[in-house]
């Protein structure tokens, strides 16, 4: 088995819970197909207040910052508000891979598979 020992987070927010859930269960059946023997990839969704503090788990050097989440889709946190309950859904990618070559590939099929889902989702809402 491979050491993972690079990783970045993208951090996406949505003010939609429901598309936010979309996106992440279309991401996640995606996981165990891409991985490989170099690279693997996480995503979670999880929703939470507007005024609360987003986790800040130890970040491993290139991490995305929430603040700095838009390069993937989504909208900042000041803007992800769901009108009737004030939450904001965040979906997260995290990419592990055993050197940069690798997580850079891993980086750039992850961020197109979420503008893919976020495409496929507004065209089903049309």
């Amino acid at each position: 088995m491979t050491h993972h020992r690079h990783s970045t987070t993208l951090s996406i927010s949505y003010a939609d819970q429901r598309l936010a859930r979309t996106v992440a269960d279309a991401l996640a059946v995606e996981v165990d197909q891409i991985d490989d023997d170099r690279s693997r990839a996480t995503v979670e969704c999880h929703t939470r207040e507007v005024g609360d503090v987003p986790d800040s788990d130890a970040r491993e050097i290139g991490d995305v910052p929430d603040s700095d989440a838009r390069a993937v889709g989504g909208v900042p946190d000041s803007d992800a508000r769901n009108a009737q309950t004030d939450e904001v859904t965040t979906v997260r990618v995290t990419v592990t891979a055993s050197d940069l070559t690798a997580l850079r590939a891993g980086i750039n099929t992850w961020t197109r598979l979420v503008d893919v889902a976020e495409s496929v989702s507004a065209a089903a809402e049309e």
